[in-house]
């Protein structure tokens, strides 16, 4: 096999300089993330930022969780489609085009690469993958996604689609409304499970987030004290509250 050595940027996370090795059918690898790809236009450029957005994901992802990863994930540049993640085989397939205009939902994808999923509750799960995206990723892939505004945060966005929010307790139990059906009450229910992991990781802390991630049956009223309706309530008034300090300009 014909290999290159490709230096990467000197910094990721604070880690010292690393050197990857690249074959003649495009895969570059470094301890825990593989980079693939069979397309001419993609840079050298391009497969740093994607590795550099993919470390982040894997270092505060276990962090804020309280679980180790140790295995590998496999990324791989593709020519179109959509960003997806297979996540048995820790696999994320990300277009391009995604790429090149910085709408790849990269951390998002690390999410549900890694973390493991309960109950297949869609509700959690995409929540905590809109969380991370929004919290530690470069690329605008939340807002532009959903065609909205690139400057408003998921927060923003509960606010402007207020009078049509559907309950969570139906996001909750429904995994259809996560699929490309009914895109209009999709794009809500990522942004509204999104702000809500949000609310639960700022309002109530990491450690009661990491403990309703470590339980089997996602009982929030045993972690939290309350049920998901309830919560729902809470919710809202942070995100009002939030809303309001943004406007006025307070801290």
């Amino acid at each position: 096999m014909f290999l290159v050595i490709i230096g990467v940027p000197l910094f990721l996370l604070g880690c010292p300089a690393a050197v990857v090795l690249a074959d003649a059918n495009g895969l570059q690898e470094d301890s825990q993330i593989k980079i693939k790809t069979t397309l001419r236009g993609v840079t050298e450029s391009d497969i740093g930022r994607v590795r550099k957005e993919a470390g982040k994901g894997l270092h505060a992802i276990p962090l804020i969780l309280g679980f180790e990863f140790k295995e590998k994930i496999i990324i791989e540049i593709v020519d179109n489609g959509i960003c997806r993640t297979t996540p048995d085989e820790h696999i994320i397939f990300l277009p391009l085009w995604h790429i090149k205009n910085r709408r790849a939902a990269i951390i998002h994808e690390v999410s549900h690469a890694i973390v493991r999923r309960h109950e297949n509750s869609s509700f959690f799960s995409e929540g905590l993958a809109e969380f991370f995206q929004v919290k530690f990723g470069e690329d605008t892939a939340g807002a532009a996604y959903y065609g909205e505004p690139l400057h408003l945060s998921l927060d923003d966005l509960v606010i402007k689609h207020r009078d049509n929010l559907i309950p969570l307790a139906d996001l909750k139990n429904n995994n259809d409304v996560y699929l490309p059906i009914d895109q209009e009450k999709r794009k809500l229910a990522y942004i509204e499970a999104g702000s809500f992991v949000n609310f639960l990781y700022e309002i109530h802390g990491e450690r009661k987030l990491q403990d309703l991630y470590g339980s089997e049956t996602l009982n929030y009223e045993r972690v939290y004290g309350k049920n998901v309706e309830e919560l729902e309530v809470e919710w809202l008034k942070f995100v009002v509250r939030e809303q309001s300090l943004k406007v006025s300009g307070a801290d």
